[in-house]
């Protein structure tokens, strides 16, 4: 019996977010999919093994070498990610259950703090337009 290879799957993050952001959503959904708790176990797999699992777009690992400094700290489990502000482009690292709100970086930044995701993003459906009947 003939083994079926499954198609690496893609890695989908949130745009219009801080491009730290957007890496640390990358990573983590990477680490998920890779079955690695940390990013350090991820950099010792073997690259052909990788990309039979996961793809990554053009944009993804220039986001990824751009903000490398932070993925040896980003962690699965228990989940450590990355939030930032919009408005003043800080950003620092939060564990599980930290909510978020307006910036804690700056003083006096009016911004309000994303978080990193940690699961692929899914666009918002949309909506179907009402049909317009006529009478």
């Amino acid at each position: 019996m003939a083994m079926t290879l499954k198609a690496p799957k893609t890695v989908v993050h949130t745009p219009n977010v801080p491009s730290v952001v957007q890496a640390a959503q990358i990573a983590i959904v990477t680490m998920k999919l890779a079955k690695v708790n940390r990013w350090e176990e991820l950099q010792a797999r073997d690259v052909a093994e990788l990309r039979s699992i996961i793809r990554w777009d053009p944009e993804q690992l220039e986001l990824l070498q751009k903000h490398s400094s932070i993925l040896r700290v980003l962690q699965v489990s228990p989940a450590v990610t990355v939030y930032a502000c919009p408005a003043c482009e800080r950003f620092g690292f939060t564990g599980p259950g930290a909510k978020t709100g307006k910036c804690v970086f700056t003083e006096g930044c009016d911004g309000s703090l994303v978080r990193a995701s940690t699961m692929n993003f899914k666009p918002p459906a949309k909506k179907p337009k009402p049909s317009s009947s006529s009478t």
